[in-house]
């Protein structure tokens, strides 16, 4: 659709050219990385280890918004340390299972069990161990974070309240989880939400989500809004 491409890399150009030539010849690195990306090409990971444990056990559940139902008699078992799909259209019901996983909608029928423990029905009436262990990264970040909390607040919420972080521990935390989702803490920690792209964002609700250290993590198109680079290595 372009006549020509810029590509650029924390605000500075990297290289440009036209769209034909760029694409059929890139230049630096990092293009070439990004074109390797486009391409769906992954090197073979190791095997893992099979495992029978069933972490999270959903048993024919059924959820409704008023008279409206929209989930009927699902199951579901998922093993500890494996990663599973959930596919359907838009309306399907997959955020709304997400939901009533979390303890934010309460199911009309069937049962939730978390590592052998049968999980209240409202998130409300769940201990803190289990809120911690069972954590969502929502697919609307804009209004999954809190616009007028800084970035810095936004991650160590879980740190303090799952974890009992104070000071200097909470504080390396907090940059670790801001390098690992790649960006500079010197830069982001004192930055509203409002001061972030979308992609930022998003990647601001993984560092929130692994900060509590949970064993289960759902993720409502958590790649949706990541450029190709960060959306390959959060995956």
């Amino acid at each position: 659709m372009a006549d020509q491409i810029k590509i650029l890399l924390p605000g500075e150009e990297v290289e440009q050219a036209s769209a034909r030539e760029r694409l059929a010849n890139p230049q630096q690195e990092y293009t070439k990385s990004l074109w390797a990306v486009r391409d769906f090409r992954r090197e073979p990971r190791a095997a893992e280890a099979n495992t029978d444990e069933t972490l999270l056990d959903i048993k024919n559940i059924s959820a409704a918004y008023g008279t409206v139902q929209v989930l009927n008699d699902v199951s579901l078992s998922i093993k500890r340390g494996r990663t599973v799909a959930v596919v359907g259209e838009s309306g399907s019901g997959k955020s709304t299972l997400a939901r009533v996983v979390m303890g934010l909608l309460p199911p009309t029928d069937g049962e939730i069990i978390h590592d052998g423990t049968l999980l209240p029905k409202s998130g409300a009436k769940r201990s803190r161990g289990l809120q911690r262990h069972l954590q969502m990264i929502h697919q609307m970040a804009d209004t999954a974070l809190n616009p007028k909390q800084w970035i810095k607040d936004i991650v160590s919420r879980p740190l303090e309240f799952f974890l009992g972080m104070k000071g200097a521990a909470k504080g390396a935390r907090i940059k670790e989880l801001l390098t690992l989702i790649k960006l500079d803490p010197g830069e982001f920690m004192n930055r509203l939400p409002s001061e972030l792209s979308g992609g930022q964002k998003q990647r601001i609700c993984i560092a929130r989500a692994l900060a509590a250290e949970p064993d289960f993590i759902i993720c409502d198109e958590v790649t949706s809004a990541l450029d190709q680079l960060v959306a390959e290595g959060t995956v």
